[in-house]
């Protein structure tokens, strides 16, 4: 809860969503911007099912101003420009976090951060 309705006011995403039977059925990416929970941006999400996979996956966070976009193996998996009025203010600098949900078990390796010009 604290991290959509407490003291963090972040942007995140969430992928292998797969608890809820509904997430099962239909595999989601979801960006959401804190505070307040709200979906900003959805793409299908191309990660099998446990048995089905075959690790590593490539995860790449492109932030870039008011610019988000999420790929997976390259894969383009959603974009969003933040008009920085609807959902308040755009996101500047910050740090990054990982959350994991029941049934996920992941193992995050070779992590690289770069800057970015703005366009």
């Amino acid at each position: 809860m604290h991290y959509h309705h407490g003291n963090m006011d972040t942007l995140h995403i969430s992928y292998f969503r797969h608890w809820a039977p509904e997430e099962r059925a239909f595999h989601t990416c979801n960006l959401r911007k804190s505070y307040g929970f709200h979906m900003v941006a959805q793409g299908a999400d191309p990660l099998p099912s446990v048995p089905e996979a075959q690790p590593p996956y490539r995860i790449e966070l492109v932030k870039r101003g008011a610019e988000v976009a999420f790929f997976i193996n390259g894969l383009l998996i959603l974009k969003w420009v933040d008009d920085g009025v609807s959902y308040g203010p755009v996101r500047g600098r910050g740090r990054i976090g990982f959350r994991q949900m029941a049934p996920l078990i992941a193992e995050y390796a070779n992590l690289e951060v770069h800057a970015l010009n703005e366009k």
